[in-house]
């Protein structure tokens, strides 16, 4: 069994979970809780009230807002970092360079850190305290994803041609996963990032961004499609290969493959056909919860190949790119 420590105890920690059984686990909290290989025994946050009421919630012993008191409480493990976004860098330093608990592993929530002084130092200090640094891009443990990935990388899906993707909540924030998933899948950069119209969201200092780019092997075309999310939330992604098309709608809830046939005029037409993804596993929080445990059990490295820092570093830097573009 192996001990756990949360670090910020918003929402993807775990804080309005109202079960834990769940067959779509997200937060932190429920995977460790819902692994017979984790115990999840401290939890920090800088607010009293919310440390206070996500320990009750999640039934976790040892809670404090001082990270220093409860890590050397529990001797952790693995400690889970769910702060806001701009307090990541900070955190994962302490941890790794200052403070006397040791984990074996952290996990990271995304967009790891916020430039590319951060990014670099952190790829140092994790390297220099041999302890790796787990990224929480979610779809790279999403099984759909995983099947699309492997037929593409069998040569089952033709060429990629384009993509056409929206999102909601912050280009940082939410856009990293767009970026990411690309990346993940195809092995391809994303270059000539332009922006085309910048929407407010919750966060001033981080517009929701349309932006129109290409891909750097064949040079077809990428549309980043900013939504505002004072309406509803969005997810969508649709890949143009040259066999067909895959549209993935509503966060993964549904996928849909279309076939390109020449039909009887000679036209070539897209038609609705069966394509087998995995939809059923286990949640992307529960995947990742398995690869954990396994590298902690072993201490292999290889286990981690993917889903670490240095995995998607690239993808930072690309929206990081973004941000100089006028």
């Amino acid at each position: 069994m192996y001990t756990a420590v949360i670090v910020g105890c918003g929402t993807i920690a775990g804080l309005y979970d109202d079960t834990g059984t769940s067959d779509s686990i997200v937060s932190h909290a429920a995977g460790y809780h819902n692994h017979d290989m984790f115990d999840l025994s401290g939890c920090v946050d800088s607010d009293k009230k919310t440390v206070e009421r996500f320990a009750e919630l999640q039934k976790v012993v040892h809670f404090d807002t001082n990270l220093v008191t409860v890590l050397n409480a529990v001797q952790p493990d693995i400690i889970s970092i769910t702060t806001p976004d701009d307090t990541h860098y900070a955190i994962v330093s302490l941890i790794l360079g200052s403070v006397d608990v040791s984990p074996k592993l952290i996990f990271l929530e995304k967009p790891a850190c916020q430039n590319s002084r951060e990014l670099e130092s952190l790829l140092e200090i994790s390297d220099s305290a041999n302890i790796p640094i787990v990224v929480n891009q979610s779809r790279r443990f999403h099984s759909l994803y995983a099947a699309v990935k492997e037929k593409y990388e069998a040569g089952r899906l033709g060429e990629l041609l384009g993509i056409d993707c929206s999102y909601y909540g912050g280009w940082v924030h939410s856009g990293v996963h767009l970026v990411d998933t690309i990346r993940y899948l195809f092995s391809i950069e994303i270059v000539c990032l332009n922006i085309i119209e910048r929407i407010a969201s919750r966060n001033t200092d981080d517009p929701t961004l349309t932006i129109k780019a290409k891909l750097e092997t064949n040079n077809g075309s990428v549309l980043f499609q900013g939504w505002d999310d004072k309406h509803y939330q969005i997810f969508d992604l649709e890949f143009r290969f040259s066999t067909g098309r895959l549209i993935v709608r509503n966060f993964e809830q549904e996928y849909i493959w279309e076939a390109c046939i020449e039909n009887s005029v000679g036209e070539r037409v897209l038609v609705p056909k069966s394509m087998e993804l995995s939809m059923n596993g286990k949640s992307p929080m529960m995947r990742a919860m398995d690869i954990l445990s396994s590298y902690l059990k072993t201490g292999d490295i290889e286990t981690l190949n993917g889903y670490l820092l240095r995995d998607v570093a690239a993808s930072l830097r690309s929206i990081w790119q973004v941000n100089s573009c006028t």
